[in-house]
């Protein structure tokens, strides 16, 4: 899982063209990131586990099919919110003690790979710490939260 010639992450801004006042929304690229392949390995070792989530809806397509046959009363309302600083405000500690608990509970973990629960939560935790990243040639770091632009996170807020 090592880079070859890593760099370090570097931070842009898309604007929001459907908002009020157009906001700017953060993306980090991670790709050349030194954590990037393990990322990677992480997210594919974890995705099943998201998966299994009450909350979790893969895409619009599936929600869309997940909600066709709902019967709704003409006084009830469906509501979407737009979660402002998602991965950011994310509790790792807590996040990872939830991940750890549906690894260990995990069945299907074996089939995956052969990497110990405590050594994929290390793994997870170097891989969440590792958040530096450039803006406007300035090197930043992420202190709370998880990091924006990191793949595993992706799979540690749907977990």
């Amino acid at each position: 899982f090592m880079m070859i010639s890593p760099s370090m992450a570097h931070t842009y801004a898309l604007i929001k063209v459907h908002k009020t006042n157009h906001p700017g929304w953060a993306v980090v690229s991670q790709i050349d990131d030194p954590s990037y392949k393990l990322c990677k390995e992480l997210t594919r070792i974890l995705a099943p586990i998201s998966a299994k989530s009450i909350s979790f809806v893969q895409d619009s397509s599936c929600l869309k099919e997940a909600l066709k046959g709902l019967q709704i009363d003409e006084n009830c309302r469906l509501a979407s919110f737009d979660v402002v600083n998602l991965y950011p405000s994310i509790p790792v500690k807590k996040a990872i003690q939830i991940i750890e608990k549906r690894l260990r509970n995990d069945r299907t973990l074996k089939d995956r790979t052969n990497w110990r629960v405590k050594d994929i939560i290390a793994l997870l935790k170097i891989c969440i710490k590792t958040c530096f990243k450039t803006l406007d040639g300035k090197i930043w770091m992420q202190k709370d939260g998880c990091p924006i632009g990191k793949a595993t996170c992706q799979k540690i807020y749907i977990g």
